[in-house]
């Protein structure tokens, strides 16, 4: 297992109110910034328990305050910090933002180059991010409901030569509602079907796959964070399927638990990944977690993969819980510890 530094001093941060905008932990201590106008609490989670491939470890969580962990109030930021100002919406501004509305376009091409590229300099560069906003002429009800448009840069010293690629990310359910230019299933910031009889019953979303990239172990995810990741193959950005990584992820049509895998599997409900796993460079590993929310509201589920170098390869699982049913947006990865930066 991963040594501790100063596990004693801190394992937890739990924030009274105000929303946490930075934390991380450096050398034992917490470093915190918080903002108010929220009604939620917030809560920074550090994990001991980072484990190789033949050992492991019991995960621990002791609760401090803030004032416990870094000896000083943490102060809010005010108000102005919150949001832009009534007179900074001005033409200019709101012009940018129906421009990020705009569904973007695939393509291929080689990039017109001016000047030289480094010999050295030879690899791809990945994005991702929401890029159709619209079926049948009607805009989606939320810009991160947008289906995820996939961009490749390539790049290649040698031959002084670059590579753009851009694709939708072809799953199933954009293909069928390309078909039929028409929201056919549910999101989860507002768009949905058109009509109350559409809609009745149905519990599962659509994994718009927009949110993040990673290439690793020579595969390429299109990542969200609430569904499976969709994996594409990393030269064409083609659609090759929704990875489990052989069996390790359960999928399904809801990221929810009993907390019995044999009556979850019996209802249909599943795991989701996190769009932001952490590459580890000292160890050659990339970190990730899926997640469910407890049915009854009370805790999330959490398995924290090591990934190794091959494809799909899963050098451990780490089991844990944390207390509060909304899944984290994200984490932290250092020698020791997993970090998560709760809403609950």
């Amino acid at each position: 297992p991963r040594s501790a530094i100063e596990t004693a001093k801190m394992s937890a941060l739990l924030i009274p109110a105000g929303l946490v905008t930075f934390a991380h932990v450096l050398g034992g201590r917490a470093i915190v910034s918080t903002h108010p106008a929220t009604h939620s609490k917030q809560a920074v989670f550090a994990y001991q328990g980072r484990v190789t491939t033949r050992a492991r470890t019991e995960l621990t969580a002791i609760t401090m305050t803030v004032d416990e962990a870094i000896g000083m109030p943490v102060a809010p930021i005010g108000p102005s910090a919150v949001g832009p100002a009534a007179d900074k919406w001005n033409a200019e501004v709101l012009e940018q933002w129906e421009r990020a509305w705009l569904t973007g376009r695939e393509g291929d091409y080689e990039i017109d180059v001016e000047g030289t590229i480094p010999r050295s300099l030879r690899g791809a560069l990945f994005r991702n991010g929401p890029g159709n906003f619209e079926r049948g002429g009607t805009r989606f009800q939320h810009v991160l409901d947008g289906d995820g448009l996939l961009c490749r840069f390539s790049i290649d010293g040698e031959r002084g030569r670059a590579h753009f690629r851009a694709r939708f990310v072809r799953t199933p359910e954009f293909e069928a509602e390309r078909k039929a230019d028409a929201v056919l299933f549910r999101n989860t910031f507002g768009t949905q079907p058109a009509g109350l009889v559409a809609n009745v019953g149905r519990m599962a979303v659509k994994n718009v796959a927009n949110t993040n990239v990673q290439a690793w172990g020579g595969r390429a995810y299109a990542l969200w964070e609430a569904g499976l990741p969709v994996r594409v193959e990393p030269r064409t950005l083609d659609f090759e399927g929704y990875e489990t990584f052989g069996g390790a992820i359960a999928g399904g049509f809801a990221a929810v638990t009993t907390g019995v895998e044999r009556v979850d599997r019996l209802l249909g409900t599943g795991e989701a990944f996190t769009a932001h796993p952490r590459p580890d460079m000292r160890r050659g590993t990339l970190v990730g977690w899926a997640w469910a929310s407890r049915a009854t509201l009370d805790g999330l589920l959490l398995k924290i993969f090591e990934f190794g170098q091959a494809a799909g390869e899963v050098r451990s699982v780490t089991r844990a819980s944390l207390p509060t049913p909304l899944a984290p947006h994200d984490f932290v990865v250092t020698d020791s510890w997993y970090v998560f930066m709760l809403n609950g």
